[in-house]
């Protein structure tokens, strides 16, 4: 019978690649899926016959379709934007862009009504680049 010198360095090297073999085998097992949710938003201005914009509309009173399929409409706003309103925020995300946001601190409310105004679609849509 052979007796070997290094059976211990043998055998931990054995038990090590079937540990391995083992914790390789667990993690290809793990299932894994992917998943996307794709959002689109519509913006409407609706006008009654005289021309006049409609303000009072729900979610209710619309139906999108995709290709002849009603979807649900998960988010809806029924909001007039005003032309200041827009001034204000151009402006203001102008000195952000070219000067300082040191007034952010300061005008905390102002920062408040910003930073939810720029979520608007047309905001972030129409927003400068960097170019760097």
């Amino acid at each position: 019978m052979k007796t070997f010198a290094n059976a211990p360095s043998a055998i931990a090297g054995v038990v090590l690649g079937v540990v391995l073999l083992l914790a390789s085998a667990r993690l290809a097992a793990q299932a894994t899926f992917k998943s996307a949710t794709d959002g689109i938003w519509v913006t409407a201005s609706v006008v009654d016959k005289d021309g006049h914009l409609v303000t009072d509309l729900t979610k209710d009173d619309f139906e999108v379709r995709d290709n002849g399929t009603v979807r649900e409409i998960t988010a809806f706003r029924n909001d007039v934007v005003r032309m200041d309103s827009i001034a204000i925020a151009v402006a203001l995300e102008y000195t952000d862009f070219r000067y300082t946001a040191e007034w952010r601190t300061r005008c905390s409310k102002l920062n408040a009504w910003l930073e939810n105004f720029a979520r608007r679609p047309s905001m972030m849509q129409t927003r400068p680049q960097d170019p760097k």
